[in-house]
């Protein structure tokens, strides 16, 4: 049993989860990952997207919490307003959707962060820059990058995805046709559930909120990664059964509940 909940605890105490990420194109990409953590269980789910996005993100679901950048992308300015809702959250995914432009503020703001933390997507552009000065990660970090991510780092190897975590001093989970998970302690594990319908868009959106929502409720981080690919996995493979490859990543958030309940509750 992986999720545990007292009986007297009251709204707030079964995780808290923000999400910065989003664009003028990628407007999806962090309602995804939002929707990802709610629908692991968690009690609040605050948004930071762009102000461009403001109408889909509040409408994608009436119990998110939501802030803006002043602009279309994250710059000096938003500095404070992120700094204060991370002050009032468990964990945080940062990335989905970004814009490139964000990029010159993104470093510093990770290299902040106090509180677990999943990074994918255009923040992982952040993260090369780290690697390559033989910098850290704060304690308590995931990047999810897939097979192509992962090359700005390294070329990919098992070998390699054990020395990036290393050196980052983070979990590292390389999503592909078999999912790698690598901590610093050289403990690795493989997920094989799956098919290549976990293309479409959104899937790996919906995987980061999932790992920020399982950690925010008390999960290791290796083991918030080794449930979410599975999970995830499954509901692939049982979309596949009646929509081949036809299925979209809503389709996943739709079946994921039942899933999350066998898997994490007996």
């Amino acid at each position: 049993m992986y999720l545990k909940r007292n009986n007297n605890s009251y709204k707030g105490q079964n995780g808290k989860v923000c999400v910065i990420g989003g664009s003028e194109i990628y407007h999806g990409a962090p309602i995804y990952t939002a929707l990802g953590a709610e629908v692991t269980g968690v009690d609040l789910v605050y948004p930071i997207v762009p102000y461009c996005n403001r109408e889909v993100t509040k409408h994608a679901s009436y119990n998110f919490i939501c802030h803006y950048f002043k602009l279309d992308y994250i710059t000096g300015l938003d500095i404070v307003m992120i700094n204060d809702v991370l002050d009032q959250v468990d964990t945080v995914v940062i990335g989905p959707g970004l814009s490139k432009k964000s990029l010159p503020v993104l470093k510093e703001i990770i290299q902040k962060i106090s509180i677990p933390l999943v990074i994918d997507a255009t923040a992982l552009y952040a993260v090369k820059d780290i690697y390559e000065t033989d910098e850290v990660l704060p304690p308590n970090t995931v990047i999810t990058p897939h097979r192509g991510e992962f090359e700005l780092f390294e070329r990919y190897t098992k070998t390699n995805i054990s020395k990036v975590s290393k050196t980052l001093e983070c979990v590292v989970l390389v999503k592909g046709e078999q999912d790698i998970i690598s901590n610093p302690e050289d403990i690795m594990v493989i997920n094989k559930t799956g098919n290549p319908g976990l293309t479409v868009g959104g899937t790996g959106d919906l995987l980061s909120g999932m790992i920020s929502g399982f950690i925010a409720q008390n999960v290791s981080l290796i083991d918030a990664c080794k449930i979410s690919v599975e999970i995830l996995g499954k509901a692939g493979e049982r979309l596949y059964k009646t929509m081949g490859y036809s299925y979209q990543a809503i389709d996943l958030l739709k079946i994921l509940p039942g899933l999350i309940k066998k898997t994490c509750y007996t």
